[in-house]
């Protein structure tokens, strides 16, 4: 009996990044947070051994450093780069995925007519323009929104909130995810847990998906 494979268009190759790539990804997540456990539990180990040896007295000031170290700053600085890589898949594959659109349709108004830039442009044009119908996505759309929020202030003005007027929203987004700290009274951010960017990788994978879906269910 033969193989039947599956059926091949404009965005089969999107969902195989889905399926391969996104896939690497979440594999460097898992061994990130195998990696940082283990070495926490090994740096515990050596402070008890070699450092703090005497339990009747406190742990010496060596020993909060090392473990504020290896349990609060080398996790954190790993949790943004992860984001970081997390995000730029997105943003690359949603780009990529809204030019395959451009192409199909043969749109004349492109991308670089329409205001904004980035995601917010490349939904803009899939709404305002190619006339999709995205209230399934309203909600996966808004967490993402929020990671790019995330990510921006991570990347290029974690220390700049207030001239941003921008710590009010931060703020409010940590409020609702666990897996953030919003640092009082006006950030920084940082990522509390592997966990947010196992949400985060989620957001990206169902929300494609979705919208591959709509685009193939989609006339012109």
């Amino acid at each position: 009996m033969p193989i039947i494979g599956r059926p091949q268009d404009e965005f089969s190759k999107f969902e195989y990044a889905l399926e391969s790539e996104l896939l690497q990804i979440q594999q460097y997540i898992d061994g990130l947070a195998f990696f940082i456990k283990k070495n926490q539990q090994g740096t515990k180990k050596f402070v008890d051994e070699e450092i703090w040896t005497e339990k009747a007295e406190g742990p010496p000031l060596i020993a909060l450093e090392i473990y504020s170290q290896v349990d609060h700053h080398t996790p954190r600085l790993f949790y943004r780069s992860s984001l970081t890589v997390l995000y730029s898949f997105f943003e690359t594959t949603f780009h990529a995925l809204t030019s395959a659109v451009i192409k199909k349709w043969k749109f004349r108004l492109i991308l670089s007519d329409l205001k904004g830039q980035g995601i917010l442009r490349d939904k803009l044009f899939l709404d305002k323009v190619v006339g999709l119908d995205l209230k399934a996505l309203d909600s996966l759309w808004s967490g993402l929104n929020d990671v790019r929020e995330i990510r921006n202030h991570m990347v290029h003005d974690s220390s700049d909130s207030i001239v941003n007027n921008r710590s009010g929203n931060l703020k409010r987004i940590c409020d609702v995810n666990k897996y953030l700290e919003f640092y009082e009274p006006d950030g920084p951010v940082e990522i509390a847990s592997v966990e947010y960017l196992r949400y985060v990788k989620d957001l990206v994978d169902v929300f494609l998906k979705l919208l591959i879906l709509i685009l193939r269910n989609h006339n012109v």
